[in-house]
């Protein structure tokens, strides 16, 4: 069955990680072969260089700009503008402005990764904070980390002095 969601319409709102996640179209509407969000980062939110081995992400800048490097190419986004990663190739953002964005994941399932993700921080918030953690994390669900502007901020100050 066909749906028909109009703007601001969502199967869910997760905000995890300073994003706000809206989940347009869920992967148990589509068996399982993607998804589609709308996200709205912050200004200084980053995510750190990793790749994706089973999925492919395709991102439509609808609002603000974003820093992307891809395979070590570095590029800015802005409104209008589409960026296709697909699997094995290694990228990373930052995010210059506020930025929104349609997010099309194929063959990955982020829903249930950032569930699984949260529930596992009300549980045992100290654990996910644990980079051996991480790393496992990461490679079942196909995940990666978000760094919020301030953890962002602390890691140049940090790097930096």
């Amino acid at each position: 069955m066909h749906q028909h969601r109009r703007a601001g319409q969502e199967l869910e709102r997760i905000e995890c990680e300073g994003v706000t996640y809206n989940l347009k179209i869920a992967s148990w509407e589509t068996g399982g072969v993607y998804e589609v969000w709308e996200m709205v980062w912050d200004k200084g939110a980053v995510v750190p260089c990793h790749e994706h081995h089973n999925s492919r992400e395709t991102f439509f800048i609808t609002q603000g700009k974003v820093e992307f490097t891809l395979a070590g190419r570095k590029a800015t986004a802005t409104a209008g503008d589409v960026i296709h990663v697909p699997p094995y190739m290694p990228h990373s953002m930052v995010f210059l402005e506020d930025t929104t964005w349609i997010a099309y994941f194929n063959n990955y399932r982020f829903y249930d990764a950032i569930k699984e993700l949260n529930l596992i921080r009300e549980q045992n918030p100290a654990i996910v904070e644990d980079e051996a953690f991480r790393r496992e994390f990461g490679s079942r669900t196909d995940s990666h980390p978000v760094k919020t502007p301030g953890e962002a901020a602390e890691e140049l100050l940090f790097t930096s002095g």
